[in-house]
């Protein structure tokens, strides 16, 4: 590593000062106490001082660059489900004070209203100030109606916002991980990133450990007190695993292992192998003849 960084610092005094030949003397020297003294016989820099000034504003610009190289699509993709995962408890939070709210209201309309778009949508269109029909609600004032509404409008916009987040999300996910992305879905695809750190990382797991990802609670508990084992974590989110009753462990354990070879696909090709349909074709022919 010190070396590189002389390397890189060498390049950049070189420019500086233009000096080519006086270069070719440092190469056998190794340590920065050589380098200095070799710099200040040459005439590359005035002194000490000087070179320490320069390495140090090197130093800040290449630590910079390196931290810059640091960002990458998987990067993105992790802060942004974790901001979808974030906009999910905020939306759930704001439709039990809404859906709270509206039952003192009208009682009975609320319990055929169970869906939160729903719900909030007919609220903004039909609930205004006034007296209140309904033989068992509460009439709410003006001010209380108008709190209402407005509840009910940000909860739409919220929920908008979502859906918005998610489509994003999806298109970036076809474009950085296409074949992980047909096999576990965008969504769930990107929550398995978040989670490994980086497609890098989760390509390097084997499929006993996808399988398990986002279970590490239960995994410990099983470890520390021996009690039952996970079979599945994230991968549980999956259609496939979802309906298939009391063989959600087989399930798991075979789209884990289509995940995996996904995942090493996507990350040493880049994206550009694609073989998701197959992948996921053959776990599909798998599940009907367990």
């Amino acid at each position: 590593m010190l070396k590189s960084i002389y390397g890189e610092f060498e390049k950049s005094l070189r420019k500086k000062y233009s000096q080519k030949e006086a270069f070719e003397e440092l190469k056998e020297y190794s340590t920065s106490e050589n380098i200095v003294s070799k710099l200040i016989k040459n005439k590359i820099v005035k002194d000490e001082k000087t070179y320490l000034k320069d390495l140090h504003s090197f130093l800040i610009k290449y630590t910079k660059h390196q931290l810059k190289n640091e960002y990458s699509s998987d990067k993105i993709i992790a802060h942004l489900i974790q901001g979808l995962e974030d906009s999910e408890k905020i939306a759930n939070l704001m439709y039990e004070r809404v859906s709270e709210l509206f039952s003192t209201y009208d009682p009975e309309k609320e319990k055929e209203l169970e869906n939160m778009k729903k719900l909030s949508e007919y609220i903004v269109k039909n609930v205004k100030p006034g007296k209140n029909k309904n033989e068992m609600g509460w009439d709410l004032n003006k001010e209380e109606i108008i709190i209402l509404r407005k509840f009910a409008s940000e909860l739409l916009n919220y929920l908008k916002f979502k859906e918005e987040l998610e489509k994003y999300i999806e298109s970036l996910m076809k474009k950085f991980a296409p074949n992980l992305t047909i096999v576990a879905g965008p969504i769930l695809g990107a929550r398995l990133i978040s989670n490994a750190g980086s497609l890098e990382k989760l390509s390097k797991f084997p499929s006993s450990t996808i399988q398990v990802l986002g279970a590490e609670k239960a995994l410990f508990r099983h470890l520390k007190s021996g009690a039952k084992p996970p079979k599945h974590g994230l991968v549980l989110q999956h259609p496939l695993v979802l309906s298939a009753g009391k063989k959600k462990g087989k399930v798991a354990r075979m789209l884990a292992s289509k995940i995996m070879i996904a995942c090493r696909t996507d990350y040493f090709s880049k994206g550009k192998k694609k073989i998701g349909e197959k992948l996921l074709n053959e776990l599909k022919n798998k599940i009907k003849n367990i």
